[in-house]
């Protein structure tokens, strides 16, 4: 069963997590999705950086949702690497995620994290199972 992007956006902005995040779909292409999210103070540590755990929940989503994008069944996510590039600071952040691969049964995304200067501060690469 495909997903239409609508599905997708419904999906993202009306998980709980990314209601309390404030994610907001920003742009969806056939192998592409784009979301933003605003610098919070309950998503921080120390120093005004958003937690680490708070970067790899979007870019799992992220990443899932472009997989989903592109498979005719739903997917689950088998593994994710996740690089912290620099302390992911800022106003707002912009996270990309793209499809490096489609196989017959796995796909292959990769999701970055921007900070409001541009900056790439947390990439992601996962792979995500077919299920039937």
């Amino acid at each position: 069963m495909s997903v239409t992007q609508q599905d997708l956006i419904t999906y993202i902005e009306s998980h709980p997590m990314s209601k309390l995040l404030e994610l907001k779909v920003e742009e969806i292409t056939e192998d592409r999705v784009v979301v933003k999210f605003p610098f919070k103070e309950l998503i921080s540590i120390p120093g005004d950086m958003v937690h680490g755990g708070i970067s790899m929940y979007v870019l799992d989503t992220v990443c899932w949702s472009v997989a989903r994008l592109v498979s005719d069944t739903q997917v689950l996510t088998l593994e994710l690497k996740f690089s912290f590039l620099e302390p992911l600071k800022g106003k707002e952040f912009r996270v990309i995620g793209k499809i490096l691969k489609k196989g017959k049964r796995t796909i292959f995304a990769e999701g970055e994290i921007y900070n409001d200067k541009g900056k790439l501060c947390v990439k992601a690469l996962g792979t995500f199972m077919k299920v039937n």
